[in-house]
């Protein structure tokens, strides 16, 4: 493992470089950095919500039995959150 590194030394150093570059990006705009993770913390939230509802479609009636209160619970929590961005809309 060590001898590889040593072969591919340039990637490593590119990497570094590469993050240095992004650490001064992400200190001289923490907002947009910010918005940009929650963006995509959003969007896989919601991947996995619909994946989960897909899942429990997909599973034979004895394994929906128990999934039908987090079903419920899922369209609560979804409609409550459009609900407070709508208020806090400019």
């Amino acid at each position: 493992m060590l001898q590889l590194l040593f072969r591919k030394w340039w990637v490593v150093l590119f990497q570094g470089i590469l993050l240095i570059i992004l650490s001064i990006y992400i200190f001289q705009n923490p907002v947009e950095v910010l918005a940009g993770i929650s963006l995509w913390f959003g969007l896989l939230v919601l991947a996995a919500g619909a994946l989960g509802i897909i899942g429990w479609l997909a599973a034979d009636r004895p394994e929906r039995e128990g999934m039908s209160p987090r079903l419920f619970l899922f369209v609560v929590r979804h409609a409550l959150l459009r609900k407070r961005r709508v208020e806090n809309a400019p």
